[in-house]
C-alpha cells in the first residue's frame, strides 16, 4: 500500500511540475514586458525532453532559458544525460545555454520504476509543430550525403586463428584491450564476439561506444551481447556491491563518456535497441544468445578462448545455463583478483576501506567469481599484483611516442595522457592507473610467450556473500580441486613495447579515423546509390 502511495505521489508530482512549467510560459507570454530568465532543472526523463523542446520554442523576448541543470539520480545517469542535452541544444541552436550536472544514482532505493505521466502530448504536438524557432536540422539534414555503412572484413582465402570471446565491463582499459585485440593478426586470434555487463565500471548504455570502436576498426561483423546489470543471485533491479564504483568524477560519468573522448569516435549504424522495439530482428542481442551463436559456428574440433576483464557475471551465467559449456572452452584468461598468500599486497576496492584485500572485479560479483574460479575450467589468472607492474603511464606513453602513428594509437595515447594528467592534478582520479593495468590481460593472452613471464599453479577459494569487509577476497585453499594458473611476473619493457608496436601497426588499422573524417564522408557524394549498405574489406 505504501509503495502504491509513493508511486501515485511521484506521478502527481511529475504532472504538476510539467503543468507548472507550461503555466509559467503562458504567464510570461501574456504580460511580462521583459523576458523571464529561466533555469530548468530536469532528470532527462522522456516527458522532460518534450517539455524542454516546448520551452525552447517560446519567444525569447518573453521567455529566455539561461541554464539547465541535470538531476541524475532518477531516470538517467549523468554521462549519457549531459550528452543528450548537448545534442538537443545544438539542434535547437542554443549552445549559449549553460548546463550543469547534479547527483548520479539509481532510480530509487527500492529499485522502483515510476509510472508514465500522460495528458500533455496533445499540447506538445500543438507548441512543437509551430514553424517559428524550429530545430535547425537532424543528422540527415545536417549532412547532405549521410548514409549508414557497415564495414566487414572479407575472410575469403584467409586463415583464421583461435576463436576468442571478449567479456568486458566497458572500463577505459577494456576499450584499449578491445582495440588491441582487433589489431592482432586474424591468423593468430579470431574475435568472434564481445560480451558486456552493466554491473561494473560503466552503465549498460555505454554499449554504443563498443559499437563505435568496432565500426572504426572495420569490424561491424562482430556481435555484441548484453549481459546482466546485476550480480549473480541478486534481484533484477538490485546489486549489493555496485556502490563500490564512484558515481561522479573518476566513476560512471567519466566511464560512460570515455572521459569525454567518445565523441571523437565515428558513429556506428549499430546502436542499442530495447527488447520492446518494433523491429525485433534488430534488437540488442543478449550475452547468452551471442555465446550460443558463436558455439554453433565452431568448426569441428575448435574450442573457444575467453578473456574476461570485469565481474565474472556473464561467464558464470553461461556456465549455469549451458551445462556443457566447459567442453567447448579451451581456456579462460581472467583479469582480476588478489590472492592472499602471505604477502603484503593490498586490494583496490578504495571505496570500501574495510575490505583491504579484495580486487574490484571479484568484489562486484563475488558469487560469480566463486562459481567460475572454483570450476573445472582451464583458467589463467592475471591478478592485481601483476597488473600493477603494467600500470606506468610514463612507460606506455614513452613507448607509444617512439612508434609510428595510426588513428587507433593516437586515440589510445590521448586517453592515456588524459588519465595521467587527471591522476596528477585531481584526488578524485587517484585510482585511474588500474585501467592501464587491465590491458595486460589482452597482451598476455596474445603474446604471453614473448613476455618472459612466470606462471605459478595455485589452488584457491573465493570468499563470497559474507560481509562487505571480506567479499571477493581470494585465499589459498589446499582443499580446492582445481588448479588456477597465476601470472606472477613478466618483463615490463617488453610488454610496453609489444603493446605500442601492435597499436602502431599499419595492418588492420582503422577504416574511419574519427568523427571528423566521418563528417567529411557524409558531406560529399557517395560512391554508391543506396542509403544503407555493407562494405567488405
Amino acid at each position: 500500500m505504501e509503495q502504491a502511495r509513493r508511486k501515485s505521489s511521484r506521478s502527481w508530482t511529475a504532472a504538476v511540475a510539467l503543468v507548472s512549467l507550461f503555466a509559467v510560459v503562458a504567464v510570461a507570454a501574456a504580460g511580462a514586458p521583459v523576458p523571464r530568465r529561466i533555469l530548468v532543472d530536469t532528470d532527462m526523463d522522456t516527458e522532460d525532453l518534450f517539455a524542454l523542446l516546448y520551452v525552447l520554442k517560446q519567444d525569447r523576448s518573453k521567455f529566455d532559458v539561461k541554464a539547465i541543470t541535470i538531476n541524475a539520480n532518477a531516470w538517467i545517469d549523468a554521462g549519457h544525460g549531459i550528452n543528450q542535452l548537448y545534442d538537443i541544444l545544438y539542434m535547437m541552436g542554443r549552445d549559449d545555454i549553460a548546463v550543469g550536472v547534479g547527483g548520479d544514482g539509481g532510480i530509487s532505493d527500492a529499485g522502483e520504476i515510476h509510472p508514465d505521466v500522460g495528458g500533455y502530448l496533445p499540447l506538445i504536438d500543438q507548441v512543437l509543430n509551430l514553424p517559428r524557432q524550429s530545430g535547425r536540422f537532424n543528422i540527415s539534414k545536417q549532412f547532405p550525403f549521410y548514409r549508414e555503412v557497415l564495414y566487414k572484413p572479407d575472410f575469403m582465402n584467409v586463415s583464421r586463428g583461435k576463436p576468442v570471446i571478449f567479456d568486458m565491463d566497458m572500463s577505459p582499459g577494456d576499450f584499449i584491450s578491445l582495440i588491441y585485440l582487433l589489431k592482432t593478426p586474424r591468423e593468430a586470434i579470431d574475435v568472434k564476439g564481445v560480451l558486456v555487463n552493466g554491473n561494473g565500471w560503466a552503465n549498460i548504455a555505454t554499449i554504443d561506444i563498443v559499437y563505435d570502436i568496432l565500426h572504426m576498426m572495420g569490424r561491424d561483423d562482430i556481435p555484441v551481447g548484453l549481459g546482466n546489470t546485476t550480480a549473480l543471485g541478486n534481484p533484477t533491479l538490485g546489486c549489493d556491491n555496485a556502490y563500490a564504483i564512484p558515481v561522479g568524477s573518476g566513476g560512471f560519468i567519466d566511464s560512460d563518456t570515455l572521459y569525454g573522448l567518445a565523441r571523437l569516435l565515428p558513429i556506428s549504424p549499430r546502436r542499442y535497441t530495447p527488447e520492446s522495439s518494433d523491429d525485433p530482428e534488430h534488437r540488442q542481442p543478449l550475452a547468452f544468445e551471442v555465446w550460443q551463436s558463436v558455439r554453433r559456428q565452431l568448426c569441428p574440433g575448435d574450442k573457444i578462448t575467453l578473456l574476461t576483464s570485469g565481474p565474472l557475471t556473464n561467464l558464470a551465467n553461461i556456465s549455469l545455463s549451458d551445462r556443457d559449456a566447459s567442453s567447448v572452452i579451451e581456456r579462460v584468461y581472467v583479469v582480476g583478483g588478489l590472492i592472499r598468500d602471505g604477502g603484503h599486497e593490498k586490494g583496490n576496492v578504495f571505496t570500501v576501506p574495510s575490505n583491504r584485500y579484495a580486487e574490484l572485479n571479484m568484489f562486484l560479483d563475488p558469487l560469480a567469481a566463486k562459481t567460475v574460479l572454483e570450476s573445472n575450467l582451464n583458467i589463467t589468472l592475471i591478478p592485481l599484483a601483476a597488473q600493477r607492474k603494467a600500470a606506468s603511464f610514463e612507460s606506455v606513453l614513452e613507448a607509444l611516442e617512439q612508434t609510428q602513428q595510426t588513428p587507433e594509437s593516437k586515440f589510445v595515447r590521448e586517453l592515456f595522457a588524459l588519465l595521467k594528467e587527471l591522476r596528477i592534478k585531481e584526488k578524485l582520479y587517484h585510482h585511474v592507473d588500474i585501467f592501464l593495468g587491465e590491458v595486460l590481460g589482452a597482451v598476455y593472452m596474445v603474446q604471453g610467450s614473448d613476455l618472459k613471464s612466470t606462471v605459478m599453479p595455485k589452488r584457491i577459494s573465493v570468499v563470497a556473500n559474507t560481509t562487505k569487509s571480506t567479499d571477493g577476497q581470494i585465499v589459498i585453499s589446499n582443499q580446492s580441486s582445481n588448479l588456477v594458473h597465476v601470472l606472477s611476473d613478466f618483463n615490463g619493457d617488453i610488454y610496453y613495447n609489444r603493446l605500442a608496436n601492435s597499436l602502431a601497426n599499419k595492418k588492420q588499422s582503422a577504416i574511419i579515423a574519427n568523427f571528423e573524417e566521418q563528417k567529411a564522408i557524409w558531406s560529399r557524394l557517395p560512391d554508391n546509390s543506396g542509403p544503407k549498405h555493407t562494405k567488405f574489406l
